[in-house]
């Protein structure tokens, strides 16, 4: 039968057919765009081609819903009477397929038929022996709605198959040229994870990186915010720290109750603006749902720690275009240190509403709200090359403990996705976040030079950020495959007001001394003193390109220019203004060696603003950088396992490091070098074992002769190497079924850092540690999940964060202790 037998969307003309209308257009054009280095969708007309495969991850299940995530990742519509699928069952189907590829393995064992019409973009069904019905489009009963540019939805499980911060674009993973780790919804539910320290334990290249913040859970909050690294360097304190692509404030230790999975990038992160060397972290908010589900939590464990969560989703019409999420955690919790605690609040609020079927807006809150007493972590002494802590137990507080500090954070997003066609999406994202950390000692120690310094002091930090972004994303077919562009504006104003003043009380005899006996300072006679202020401007304009030059073969190029206006002033002194523009570029090649392996290369580079001053008060230069990696990406025991390597080289430049004449100030630093490889394994080998391993080899080294108090070392923080494991399996059948157990091994290597003595600054080392914990979990109980964890099983000894400074800010690891969690999912 020809194509001109009958007309597109004749009725009469729907028959079975492995044969698709066939598309034509002149490439003229359009080579001479590419030429020239841009291409110009507008000028190409959407074809949706015979040979275009697309990579897909649609796991078993209903019928129904797989069909419907094979047309929204192909964008076509699905016609069918509900009832030719209902009770119908597929298998999952993960690779790269043509449109008729993917129909013929979904509907293999059932005695459907399909119908492609190119001309309007539609997928009919219908039965062997009748004729196809047409109905309204079904609608996705997912996270993705078609058209919007989702993601698929994903199976479950520790493996994830697609990201979408690195690229702005939802791209697997196999297809992204950059190393990305995805600690997903069930791998964080697996070890009870709740804060981004532990969960960074499974992403291979990333570690805590001091900050004076306790890690990880029973040893309560830190005087300062976590800070984070990847690949050895230090994420931007206010801009490390992302969530559905958006910078959020490490200021406040997000709680997880509200998000569903953690994406680390790694690797220059220019094209988000200014960012670190080593990449970023996006956090992903849970999203609406259309189906109404609900699910409580409480759980109770050592040194009096309480939590309460509950999650409740669904459709707030009848039509079901308006559907709400709202999150909920309360925890109440002690710490192995003396005396201190915590209180967290979390409410997190979202709405989603498809106004048309091209339309869709999504708003999303968050408020937080902690009252603690902080812990601003014990001194280390130097013996040698050894930093080492002082004898004293793990329970001790150096200070007297109180209760007047607090943090408390908002954030709201709002997005506009408006699909102009069934190829090209608009999107506008507008952000506000203010956070504010209030941090007050009455009475707190300090140890250095063998003296032990009493003090009163107050850190104030207010923090605020607007922004917002406009997106065009067009994706067309051209010589037989599909390809993406992206277009974007960026507008985002960032203030910072810091105070932080301190009052000495005395010297005590010693760091075993009742700290006490000195008396406290009563909050209001704490002065406020202005510390540091800074006002960012920054404009951006950005575009990137997702080429198939083969059906095994991805080019992505990305570029953008951003302009940085920043004011400010150190202790009331105006510091030098910077007000300059930076282009920022990154190319990488993607290329598929088999159905279940890629290799991928790929250069980028970065630039960072400092907040920093010198000892004249002059603002920093900017921190540059450029990054080299290579890398392969590889899935097996169909495709449940995936297996991933990356090496990597990175250069960076104006790092801030100790003035040789002030070490209270900083200055920028010449070339600093950093060579790694990071391993990765993440996946189900068999049914009811999850495994997820991740293992890091670096050398770093500062490479400027002239940085006289670095020159051949270490940057400070570092370990050259680390390794975590988890393991995990859980019953299938008979009584026992649905019981689980498992475990997690960390080990790190000795942490460097740069120390000062009488002959000048020498490299000193912080013992590593390896830390193992237990896992028992249990699902046999119908709509009940119970864990329960046990961290630090064997009780060892050792100090898991360090901030560098020897006077304070380290901190031991929790000993043994338990935390046991039930969850009732309601039907």
């Amino acid at each position: 039968m020809s194509n001109d037998d009958f007309a597109p969307g004749d009725p009469a003309g729907m028959t079975y057919t492995h044969r698709a209308f066939p598309r034509f257009f002149s490439p003229h054009r359009l080579t001479a765009r590419i030429a020239a280095g841009l291409v110009i969708p507008a000028l190409v007309q959407p074809a949706m081609a015979e040979t275009a495969r697309y990579d897909l991850a649609i796991p078993a299940g209903p019928l129904g819903s797989a069909l419907t995530q094979l047309a929204d990742a192909t964008h076509t519509k699905l016609l069918f009477v509900s009832e030719l699928v209902a009770g119908l069952r597929t298998t999952e189907l993960t690779g790269k397929y043509t449109l008729e590829q993917a129909l013929e393995r979904l509907l293999a064992d059932t005695r459907l038929q399909y119908f492609i019409d190119h001309a309007q973009k539609t997928i009919t069904l219908k039965t062997a022996d009748e004729e196809a019905l047409l109905l309204d489009t079904m609608r996705v009963q997912s996270v993705a709605e078609p058209g919007f540019g989702d993601a698929p939805v994903e199976p479950g499980g520790l493996k994830a198959d697609y990201q979408s911060a690195a690229t702005k674009l939802a791209l697997p993973l196999r297809d992204t040229p950059q190393a990305v780790t995805v600690v997903t919804r069930d791998a964080l539910d697996a070890r009870q994870v709740n804060d981004i320290s532990t969960a960074l334990e499974l992403a291979a290249g990333a570690s805590e990186g001091g900050g004076a913040s306790a890690p990880g859970p029973f040893g309560g909050r830190g005087q300062f915010g976590a800070m984070y690294a990847l690949r050895g360097q230090l994420l931007d304190y206010y801009g490390g720290i992302l969530s559905d692509g958006v910078t959020l404030s490490s200021i406040a230790a997000f709680d997880f109750a509200a998000y569903e999975r953690v994406e680390v990038m790694k690797g220059p992160s220019g094209f988000y603006g200014q960012g670190s060397l080593g990449g970023f972290i996006n956090l992903v908010r849970k999203k609406p749902q259309q189906e109404t589900q609900a699910s409580v939590s409480l759980a109770a464990g050592s040194y009096d720690t309480y939590r309460f969560e509950s999650d409740v989703t669904g459709a707030l019409s009848k039509d079901k275009r308006a559907r709400g999420r709202l999150t909920f955690a309360y925890e109440d919790a002690g710490s192995f240190i003396d005396g201190v605690s915590s209180d967290l609040l979390q409410v997190a609020p979202s709405v989603e509403y498809i106004i048309a079927d091209n339309t869709r807006v999504l708003l999303q809150l968050l408020y937080q709200q902690e009252a603690f007493v902080p812990n601003q972590g014990l001194p280390l002494r130097v013996v040698g090359n050894r930093r080492e802590p002082f004898d004293v137990p793990r329970s001790v507080f150096f200070g007297v403990p109180n209760k007047d500090s607090d943090i408390e954070v908002f954030d709201a997003l709002f997005k506009l996705d408006h699909q102009l066609s069934d190829r090209w999406l608009a999107s506008l994202i507008l952000q506000g976040n203010t956070a504010d950390r209030d941090i007050v000692f009455n009475n707190t120690v300090n140890v250095d030079g063998g003296y032990t310094y009493a003090f009163a002091s107050k850190h104030i930090s207010d923090y605020d950020l607007w922004s917002g972004e406009l997106r065009l994303e067009v994706s067309f077919d051209a010589f037989g495959q599909e390809h993406k562009v992206l277009f974007g504006a960026e507008n985002s104003h960032r203030k910072l007001d810091a105070i932080y003043s301190y009052v000495p009380i005395g010297v005590l005899e010693s760091y075993q001394a009742n700290f006490a006996d000195v008396g406290s300072v009563p909050t209001g006679a704490i002065p406020d003193t202005p510390w540091v202020s800074s006002d960012t401007k920054q404009k951006a304009l950005y575009t990137q390109s997702v080429f198939s030059l083969h059906e095994k073969t991805q080019l992505l190029i990305n570029a953008r220019y951003s302009h940085v206006d920043t004011r400010g002033s150190f202790q009331e002194a105006p510091s030098n203004p910077i007000d300059e523009g930076v282009f920022t570029y990154r190319a990488g090649l993607t290329h598929t060696l088999s159905d279940n392996a890629s290799v991928y290369t790929a250069f980028a580079e970065s630039f960072e603003p400092l907040d920093s001053v010198d000892r004249n008060g002059n603002a920093l230069d900017p921190t540059t950088g450029e990054g080299y990696e290579v890398g392969l990406k590889s899935e097996w025991f169909d495709n449940k396992l995936a297996a991933n390597l990356a090496v990597y080289r990175q250069d960076q430049e104006n790092l801030p490091i100790t003035d040789p004449e002030d070490p209270n100030f900083t200055m920028s630093g010449g070339l600093h070098r950093t060579d790694g490889i990071e391993l990765e394994i993440t996946g189900s080998p068999m049914p009811g074992l999850t495994l997820a391993f991740a293992a890091d080899w670096s050398d770093n080294e500062f490479r400027d002769p002239e940085d006289q108090n670095t020159y051949g070392m270490a940057r400070e923080t570092t370990a050259d190497r680390r390794f975590s494991v988890h393991a995990n399996y859980e019953i299938q059948g008979g009584r026992l079924a649905g019981l689980g157990f498992g475990g997690t091994f960390v080990s790190v290597g000795d942490r460097q850092f740069i120390s000062y003595g009488e002959d000048g600054p020498f490299q000193s080392y912080l013992d590593g540690y390896e830390r193992v914990d237990m896992h028992l979990s249990y699902d046999g109980l119908p709509n009940w999940d119970m864990s329960l964890l046990v961290r630090n099983v064997l009780d060892e000894t050792y100090i898991e964060s360090s901030s560098g400074a020897t006077w304070n800010g380290s901190f031991f690891g929790s000993p043994r202790a338990a935390l046991l969690k039930a969850t009732y999912r309601f039907d």
